[in-house]
């Protein structure tokens, strides 16, 4: 590819709302690096709309331009991963919420089974069974045993 002319503008805040551009463009000569010749006309234009050195430090360079493509996708590199680690723990989350929800429904038997009058008369046979299973001499209460 053979760059045959480039192009710079600028414009700069005259204050209440008004505004001045300026743009200048240039054929290059054969030969002529367009990096180069580039530099030099935003410096012509800075020059022309009455800048100083600091409007050229905020003006982008191959250099400035690739850290920042260089820090854009570090950052998208660092969302995509936080990204993932969050969609991780809202999974583990909605496992946890599933494993409450069943616990909640277990307790609730529970309690629905504990106030159950007969449960003290089969804790009383399931005793009774045990002893009798283990051998146990001891005699169980006839009131005990039903």
């Amino acid at each position: 590819m053979k760059v045959k002319e480039i192009e710079f503008g600028l414009t700069t805040s005259l204050g209440n709302y008004e505004s001045a551009k300026m743009s200048l463009r240039v054929e290059l000569e054969d030969g002529e690096d367009y990096k180069q010749s580039l530099a030099k006309l935003k410096q012509e234009v800075v020059q022309l709309m009455g800048g100083d050195a600091s409007i050229m430090k905020k003006l982008a360079t191959d250099e400035h331009t690739q850290e920042l493509v260089k820090e854009i996708k570090d950052v998208q590199r660092e969302y995509k991963r936080k990204k993932k680690e969050l969609d991780s723990l809202l999974y583990e989350l909605g496992q946890t919420e599933d494993e409450i929800n069943r616990v909640t429904k277990l307790l609730e038997k529970f309690q629905a089974f504990k106030q159950d009058p007969n449960l003290s008369e089969v804790e009383k046979v399931i005793d009774s069974y045990e002893r009798l299973k283990n051998n146990q001499s001891e005699p169980v209460p006839a009131d005990e045993m039903f």
